[in-house]
């Protein structure tokens, strides 16, 4: 079964592509697939001065020891990168990680941040340390808070007692519609 939804506003697009157990409900996420089409149509028409957000089920990247990276769903990160999608939050993998900017498959200051934020009951499960493409990982019970004010987006990951553990605030650019006016022997057009 597939969930396929996009909603925006003046300072954000979020969109919602769900991939849940790929054994029982096969959900094919490789380029050209039905959520691929649809996420091409629905991007291809979204400034970049916009904040874009996705929710996945299951992380494309993750440094957990029980599942890990979710291959079968990384194609569609090409995506991402395509259209410059600032964060994906994802759960499935009960603890908390923010990866650092990550740009085909790999670390990069221009890249998607992806948020695991799936510590709400479950037992919780270990993850791998070494892993250096998360800047933050831990498993613990949690919950995370996104505030979009303008060019700022802030996000706060806290405990279940409120206790903040990890934070980070974006920038988004914003276009400038500048006008020139070129001054010539006839005067300025």
């Amino acid at each position: 079964m597939h969930t396929i939804h996009s909603r925006g506003c003046s300072q954000h697009r979020e969109i919602l592509l769900t991939s849940i157990k790929p054994r029982l409900f096969p959900a094919d996420m490789g380029l050209g697939s039905e959520q691929c089409r649809w996420l091409e149509d629905d991007r291809s028409n979204v400034p970049d001065d916009v904040w874009k957000v996705i929710v996945l089920h299951r992380p494309p990247y993750s440094c957990g020891k029980v599942h890990g990276d979710q291959t079968d769903i990384q194609p569609i990160t090409e995506l991402f990168d395509k259209y410059n999608v600032d964060l994906v939050f994802c759960g499935h993998e009960h603890r908390y990680e923010r990866s650092k900017p990550m740009y085909r498959g790999k670390v990069s200051e221009e890249g998607t941040i992806y948020i695991i934020s799936a510590g709400a009951g479950a037992p919780l499960y270990p993850l791998n340390e070494e892993d250096k493409r998360f800047l933050y990982a831990e498993s613990c019970y949690n919950y995370v808070l996104v505030k979009v004010g303008g060019d700022t987006l802030t996000l706060k990951a806290k405990y279940p007692d409120g206790e903040a553990f990890d934070s980070l605030t974006l920038k988004k650019p914003r276009r400038l519609n500048i006008g020139i006016r070129l001054h010539t022997e006839e005067g300025y057009e």
